[in-house]
């Protein structure tokens, strides 16, 4: 199945390119953790993710899972004061 995937502050690691979206294939069903593995970020934790504009938490990545036409956000937090 077809997912978006929106970088928002943060390289996209296949091309590394700062473009900020992507189509990815997915199996039925997949957890975000599955769709981050396959862009090569699955151990990384220093992003939140966000499916369709809701927060997943870290611990709940292997839960949560992807419906056909989802959108997944990447997003690195920024500093500033």
């Amino acid at each position: 199945m077809k997912v978006k995937v929106e970088f928002i502050a943060i390289e996209r690691p296949k091309s590394g390119s700062a473009d900020n979206g992507e189509t990815i294939e997915v199996a039925n069903g997949a957890a975000v953790s599955e769709a981050l593995l396959s862009l090569n970020l699955g151990r990384t934790t220093s992003f939140l993710t966000l499916v369709n504009g809701d927060p997943v938490p870290p611990e709940e990545r292997a839960n949560t899972r992807l419906k056909e036409g989802d959108t997944l956000c990447l997003f690195r937090p920024l500093k500033g004061g």
